[in-house]
């Protein structure tokens, strides 16, 4: 089965005519975690190949290095893009038969050592087998040695590593400069992640492309064409969650720290904001369908696809958890936990919502800390009433006591909320349909928080079935 793609089309479109905005020099791509911003700007840039010379750098490996080499490790990592790209100049320059043989131990350590103790402690074994054995492992090395000092690329990358202890940073630069610079293609940098490093390297990134506009702005007037960026590029789009990013600034620096004054020096005009819900939405139906169970498709679209679609709709789940669970097994709820199988006083259908929405987060721990902090309240509808399926586990005892025909009444003074609902049979099955939601003091409530009342749901879900907390799947 192929993979679910979600259409990009109109994105792409829209984002081509932001970058080619001659102004645009720097650009924060923000967008939330998960959201695909990294998938979208991959697959835009493979379309756009005969325009654009693209660099990735993803600082996320850079947390365990001292702040101040931060601008090495770019340097290097910039070196690297140019090296693979074959736009380094070669070096004549080789390695030394020790670096050499360090090298070959290196990739080649753990069948070394395999084959030296299959010779140890072994009485009758031949002499001339370890010798054969012993006789393949130099030759496997001189062709090592001879390929390391005679491709040009092993060459160049000696000379990068011996160019990375220099304490000066200038020649790197200027290197990077002359070279983007005499590139054809319009240059661009993206700088992924940046919201995932450590909040010190965060800053000290930014601050080393703002050094480099400071210097700009006051050695050069406004021609169009300029490039004012850092390296030359002429483009260079920072990767974040713009909000993330606040909030690790106020952390640092302090709540009263002007944080606008701050971040508008790193785009040109404004932050593009990523928003892919209308196209995951589109896509919703086909992830819910690709999941295997043994429930009947028909009634798998129909229970999960409004949950799902409501889970987009308010930006509780992204995109990654979606390609994640795709094509998975979502294993029968019945068939995990005995103590459902014959109760009478489970609704099938309340099971199968709040299973799959665990399902969906892996674990129990996961969906509250996601669920809980959603206040969004949504209007009760005829035709969506998704609510109805987590009563039996918001009001579990009245549940089950209840008969059918019977007023039952689920009070939550947290969240300020009285639910009336009326137990019912819906075929074969018992089941509940709400009356009406008023507040604590009797006024009627037409919005229910629904993320909170599933959070709670999931919570004594997992207490019936396993008396805590429900691993991954």
């Amino acid at each position: 089965m192929e993979r679910i793609v979600v259409p990009i089309d109109n994105e792409i479109s829209k984002f081509e005519h932001f970058l080619d905005d001659k102004s645009n020099h720097r650009i924060l791509f923000s967008g939330n975690f998960g959201s695909g911003k990294t998938y979208f700007l991959n697959k835009f840039f493979e379309q756009k190949a005969n325009k654009y010379e693209v660099f990735y750098i993803s600082p996320v490996n850079y947390c365990i290095s001292k702040n101040e080499d931060v601008l090495k490790l770019l340097q290097y990592d910039l070196l690297l893009e140019l090296l693979l790209k074959g736009l380094l100049p070669q070096s004549n320059e080789h390695f030394s038969q020790k670096e050499i043989m360090s090298f070959f131990f290196y990739y080649n350590w753990p069948l070394i050592i395999k084959d030296a103790v299959s010779f140890c402690g072994r009485i009758g074994k031949k002499v001339s087998d370890a010798y054969d054995k012993f006789s393949e492992w130099v030759k496997k090395y001189n062709e090592f040695s001879k390929n390391a000092n005679e491709i040009p690329e092993n060459k160049t990358i000696k000379e990068i590593i011996d160019r990375a202890k220099e304490l000066d940073c200038n020649i790197h630069t200027e290197l990077i400069d002359n070279i983007v610079s005499n590139i054809e293609k319009e240059t661009v940098l993206i700088i992924d992640d940046l919201d995932r490093i450590d909040p010190e390297h965060i800053f000290r990134l930014l601050n080393v492309f703002s050094a480099q506009l400071s210097d700009y702005l006051s050695s050069h007037s406004f021609a169009e064409n300029e490039r004012d960026n850092k390296f030359g590029f002429n483009k260079v789009i920072f990767v974040c969650d713009i909000d993330n990013i606040r909030n690790i600034f106020h952390a640092k620096y302090g709540q009263d720290t002007d944080f606008s004054g701050y971040i508008d020096k790193f785009y040109s005009t404004a932050p593009y904001i990523w928003n892919n819900k209308e196209m995951l939405l589109n896509a919703v139906y086909l992830y819910v369908d690709s999941v295997r169970s043994e429930l009947d498709k028909a009634e798998q679209r129909n229970l999960l696809r409004p949950t799902m679609r409501m889970l987009v709709h308010y930006n509780v789940i992204n995109l990654r958890k979606f390609v994640e669970k795709e094509q998975q097994e979502w294993i029968w709820p019945y068939r995990k936990y005995s103590i459902l199988n014959g109760n009478d006083n489970v609704n099938p259908y309340a099971v199968e919502i709040v299973d799959f929405v665990l399902f969906m987060f892996g674990t129990e721990r996961d969906a509250i800390e996601v669920l809980k902090p959603h206040t969004e309240e949504f209007e009760m509808k005829t035709d969506f009433r998704v609510i109805d399926n987590l009563l039996p586990f918001l009001d579990e005892k009245n549940y089950k006591n209840g008969k059918e025909g019977e007023l039952a009444k689920y009070t939550n003074k947290d969240l300020n909320i009285i639910i009336e609902y009326k137990i019912s049979n819906c075929m074969t099955e018992k089941c509940t349909l709400i009356s009406k939601t008023t507040d604590l003091e009797g006024r009627e409530k037409k919005k229910i928080p629904f993320f909170q009342l599933l959070s709670i749901a999931i919570e004594n879900y997992c207490l019936l079935v396993k008396g805590g907390e429900i691993y991954r799947y």
